[in-house]
């Protein structure tokens, strides 16, 4: 849902609560955000952490190395909890006990920053009694690598928040920066980003694809990136195991739940590395605007034209592939789950060639949590910020050597279907490091780049207090036109297309809106606010 509120996605249906938040109509009651308070991350996984925790040492015959062990995970499953809750509400209650009946009516909310100092100092005590990595492919196990990727992301969004002045008004104050403590929560992510690497258990894999496929998982070269995850298995019975399947395409039988914007697909540089929107970039042709992308790009989109699934996609002709055939996929079909951009994911959904089961919804693909690519780029965001404020720990050139690990990850051709010859090479130019400005752009753009629907760009957006710029406005999709398969671009082994105007593009939905005095912190259930009568304090303007 998250890439579906901000400028990388749109989702399906438009009556659905993502696309409410999006529009800014979504209300703080049932059928609003009450649902993510009280459904998505309620305190319930907090109470059974707590419960966990009062009761693991009653168990009999339980030895103590073990009981130490799942001790520190629960610790850190509910460090993870509250690290989510201040991303999103700023200050929440803050419960480490079982309550009684009736006992929450008593806990106010506490500010952001004991919140997160709580995160902090939980993560700090448990780290070294959790194993540096888990045996074998198991990375759904807390772990130190875990543990400490969950510090670099919270103290990177504590300390960007911090220079923005961004809090939730209620706890602590709106609208004052405090460079100090972003200098310290800065200096922290880069300490523990350099603890991660110091562990010798991950690096970059080096197919980016092969990361969202259940038939990479286990692989030596997927797990060594991959740091904490959650697993799904595979039902033998054929009831639905995966969480994937909304997410595929129409004719797939998916729902196209969560599908690119075109600024999305205008942030993709050419393989030369540079933007599209580079007056000198010679490579980019507007008449031909998906040929000669950054690889990532063919690893995560699917555009008219592209080979997938053995036939050329279009979204941009009512009949397809042939005069007589309706288009289900067409941007303007009447059918309900077309996609209303004219793009679709790739990414997450496998080809079928790749699918390890007999149907697109029996899968067991598991939801990346934490990566090594997210540790270099929150490294680098880091120094760099440091660098923009005055302090001297900020050094620019590890902070683009950082990225470029990012961006060069490609040592050898990896496959993918439909695409060329059927395999890539995952590697883009080097940048050279310059100033902290030009390298925040660098870095935020390589973020979204890289990290394009893994559920991470509203926290960025946020915490860069940016929202307010990218999200009101139109949402646009692809140009009216055809695709021609009687032309096949031989690199990219895509069919071109015929815009009516290469300059005009659909709109996808009504104008997006986003009231920056309101909608940066998400309102806490209204009921809970009632039932406490003033112990609890609603965020503001909801």
């Amino acid at each position: 849902m998250f890439d579906a509120v901000t400028d990388n996605g749109v989702s399906w249906p438009p009556n659905g609560l993502p696309s409410f938040i999006a529009l800014g109509t979504a209300v703080a009651t049932q059928g609003g955000y009450y649902h993510l308070w009280n459904d998505t991350w309620p305190y319930i996984g907090i109470r059974n952490d707590n419960f966990f925790l009062e009761n693991v040492d009653k168990t009999t015959g339980l030895d103590e190395a073990t009981a130490t062990l799942w001790k520190a995970e629960a610790r850190f499953l509910r460090a993870f909890d509250y690290a989510r809750k201040y991303m999103c509400y700023g200050g929440v209650p803050l419960v480490t006990k079982v309550l009684d009946y009736g006992e929450e009516i008593d806990y106010p909310r506490v500010s952001g920053d004991t919140i997160y100092n709580f995160v902090i100092n939980e993560l700090n005590e448990v780290a070294p009694l959790l194993p540096a990595a888990n045996p074998g492919a198991d990375a759904s196990r807390a772990t130190r690598g875990a543990a400490l990727a969950l510090k670099t992301r919270i103290e990177l969004f504590h300390g960007s928040m911090k220079m923005v002045g961004l809090a939730d008004g209620v706890t602590e104050p709106n609208g004052k920066p405090d460079n100090q403590a972003a200098i310290a929560s800065l200096k922290a992510a880069v300490q523990d980003a350099q603890a991660l690497i110091s562990l010798g258990e991950y690096g970059i894999a080096n197919d980016y694809e092969g990361l969202y496929l259940e038939s990479a998982q286990g692989g030596q070269d997927r797990q060594k990136e991959v740091i904490f995850e959650v697993a799904y298995q595979y039902s033998e019975s054929g009831i639905a195991s995966s969480w994937i399947l909304p997410w595929y395409t129409n004719l797939e039988g998916g729902w196209n739940l969560v599908v690119p914007t075109q600024n999305m697909v205008d942030e993709y540089e050419t393989s030369n590395g540079k933007l599209t929107t580079d007056p000198s970039n010679s490579m980019y042709d507007i008449n031909q605007p998906y040929l000669n992308r950054d690889p990532r790009f063919y690893a995560t989109i699917i555009y008219p034209g592209r080979r997938w699934n053995d036939r050329w996609w279009s979204s941009l002709d009512n009949f397809w592939p042939n005069a007589t055939t309706t288009n289900i996929e067409y941007y303007n079909s009447t059918e309900s789950h077309h996609p209303l951009t004219g793009y679709c994911l790739a990414k997450w959904a496998a080809p079928q060639a790749m699918l390890m089961h007999d149907a697109t919804d029996n899968q067991a693909v598991n939801y990346i949590v934490f990566r090594h690519a997210e540790v270099l780029l929150n490294y680098a965001e880091a120094l760099i910020e440091l660098n923009k404020l005055g302090d001297p720990s900020g050094d620019l050139n590890m902070a683009a050597n950082l990225i470029n690990q990012v961006r060069q990850r490609g040592t050898s051709p990896c496959p993918l279907d439909g695409y060329g010859n059927g395999t890539i090479t995952y590697t883009m130019p080097p940048i050279t490091a310059s100033n902290a400005t030009e390298m925040e752009a660098q870095v935020r753009h390589e973020r979204r780049v890289e990290l394009a629907f893994d559920g991470l760009r509203w926290y960025d957006l946020k915490r860069w207090k940016t929202l307010e710029k990218v999200m009101p406005g139109p949402v646009y999709g692809v140009c009216p036109g055809t695709v021609d398969i009687s032309d096949i671009d031989p690199v990219s082994n895509s069919a071109k297309v015929k815009f009516t105007d290469p300059t005009k593009h659909i709109l996808a939905t009504q104008d997006r809106v986003f009231n920056p005095q309101r909608d940066y912190f998400w309102p806490l259930n209204p009921n809970d606010v009632i039932t406490e009568n003033g112990v609890l304090i609603q965020n503001p303007n909801w």
